[in-house]
């Protein structure tokens, strides 16, 4: 952008500059805050957010345009708020008329925020600060995750294990336990190779760098997992098979349609705030069940439940699973074993064992009585 001879671009110059952003992050220049690299899941959203705003401003005949802040004057400041406040709920409209739902149309948002502070702190381009009124839609999906008793069904059950087989779903299930265990995102579980795989004593533990966050640990393997991943190294050097993630999400939700416990469960999700429940499959019609929510997040979300769940103190857990201290996400699941500060502050509070006993002074019991606790 010229600020001298210019108050704004639009139309294939503002692409352009989307397109050059994408590129930045492809070749390494443009990073997370922390200095790594921006992975290759986060850059197709950005991909899939310049192709719905190409369809945008195809479909509505939208003028997609970016100001030079530095030369507006105050009414031409005005007019761009008005001009940018336009664009954000015409866009937001064309989302949700696709059906995308409050968490996914967040997700784009926020890419999209991300945009305009790319050309103000990497470009230096001055476009203003517009975009921070984009409000960023959210939606509070429920975190599914097993149960220890269901995991491990999937391990030792030995009428399981024959259906498995016959069905070829062992590796499938070899992969989805591990996950269930270590807290890994899948990226991270398919590079596992036997390098990380460190021996002490008589103990193995597991040593990891997550791609994503760049959050360095190292945690003891349960017996079942050394057993699995000790499987595959006779086959080469990574600890897994090498399943791609399409085919593991399609082969997961057969694996878990054979697991105890597999009740009616509805997916809900929100759209402009408003709470949409889907009882069933749109193209079947058959009610749905727990086996159509698991994917490959469910072995994540599975691992720190059960932790939580268990008693392990958060810290510790964030630490296994490479969350940041002050992780939205990471609190989700922490909501999620709500339940379990509920019983303990129960079982706290509880006057039940004290119920016919005198104490002293000194807080000693100094013998029975008819007093009662009610």
């Amino acid at each position: 952008m010229n600020r001298k001879k210019t108050k704004f671009i639009e139309g294939a110059g503002y692409f352009s500059l989307f397109d050059q952003l994408i590129e930045s992050m492809y070749n390494g220049k443009k990073v997370r805050a922390n200095g790594s690299p921006i992975s290759r899941g986060t850059i197709a959203n950005y991909e899939v957010l310049r192709r719905h705003l190409q369809g945008f401003a195809d479909q509505d005949n939208f003028t997609l345009r970016i100001y030079n802040d530095l030369q507006l004057t105050a009414r031409e400041r005005k007019s761009a708020a008005h001009y940018h406040m336009k664009l954000y709920k015409a866009f937001l409209k064309y989302l949700y008329a696709k059906g995308l739902y409050d968490n996914y149309v967040g997700l784009l948002i926020r890419n999209w925020r991300s945009f305009y502070n790319y050309l103000n702190d990497d470009l230096h381009m001055y476009v203003g600060s517009y975009h921070k009124k984009f409000h960023v839609p959210k939606d509070e999906i429920p975190v599914v995750a097993l149960t220890k008793k269901q995991l491990f069904t999937l391990l030792y059950d030995e009428e399981l294990q024959a259906e498995l087989t016959s069905r070829k779903l062992i590796e499938v299930r070899d992969l989805f336990i591990v996950g269930c265990t270590v807290a890994l995102r899948y990226s991270d579980l398919k590079r596992l190779s036997k390098l990380q795989l460190q021996k002490k004593e008589q103990h193995y533990y597991l040593d990891v760098r997550a791609a994503k966050t760049q959050i360095e640990t190292r945690m003891l393997l349960p017996s079942y997992c050394v057993d699995i991943f000790k499987k595959y190294l006779k086959r080469g050097d990574h600890l897994l098979p090498q399943i791609s993630l399409q085919y593991f999400n399609r082969k997961v939700k057969e694996l878990s349609e054979l697991i105890p416990e597999n009740d009616y469960l509805h997916k809900v999700r929100e759209r402009k705030g408003k709470t949409i429940i889907r009882q069933k499959d749109p193209k079947t019609q058959r009610k749905l069940k727990l086996s159509d929510h698991i994917s490959s997040h469910t072995m994540r979300r599975t691992a720190i439940s059960i932790m939580l769940e268990s008693g392990m103190d958060e810290i510790l857990v964030r630490r296994i699973s490479g969350h940041a201290p002050n992780s939205k996400e990471f609190y989700r699941y922490v909501r999620l074993a709500q339940h379990r500060l509920d019983a303990e502050t129960t079982r706290v509070f509880s006057f039940e064992d004290m119920k016919g006993k005198a104490w002293g002074c000194d807080g000693e019991i100094i013998g029975s009585t008819n007093m009662r606790f009610e």
